[in-house]
């Protein structure tokens, strides 16, 4: 079964903008002290490139396994979010920078949401196993 043109509309635009997002903040976590390379700005670079390895693995899977790689990407988002407040408040991530942190985590979080509820949607209206 293919998905529908809104799934994979959603999907890709999810994929472009989490793509550019890690980018973006691997760029800025690079310029994090050394003393929090081991740590804080691992556990960042790492949670945005596997968020990025789970949303390109569910938009090849169907099923229960997507929706399952889905909320696994999203509670790494979530973990995310708190690893950034934790660098806001230590002072390594300007106010600008948090932002526009903020602002693209919610919106990947909200396309990301869309997404989980199209999954859980029956296809044509039916109720078909997946």
């Amino acid at each position: 079964m293919v998905a529908s043109p809104s799934s994979e509309a959603t999907s890709l635009r999810l994929l472009e903008l989490w793509f550019e997002t890690t980018q973006w903040l691997l760029e800025r976590t690079a310029r994090f002290p050394k003393h929090l390379r081991h740590t804080l700005t691992e556990r960042i670079e790492l949670g945005a490139l596997t968020t990025l390895e789970l949303l390109t693995s569910a938009s090849y899977r169907k099923g229960r396994s997507k929706e399952a790689q889905l909320r696994e990407a999203s509670d790494r988002m979530n973990a995310l979010r708190i690893l950034l407040r934790l660098a806001y408040s230590l002072r390594v991530l300007p106010n600008d920078v948090f932002e526009e942190a903020a602002r693209r985590l919610v919106e990947c979080g909200a396309l990301l949401g869309g997404w989980i509820r199209q999954q859980q949607q029956p296809p044509g209206g039916s109720a078909e196993p997946g």
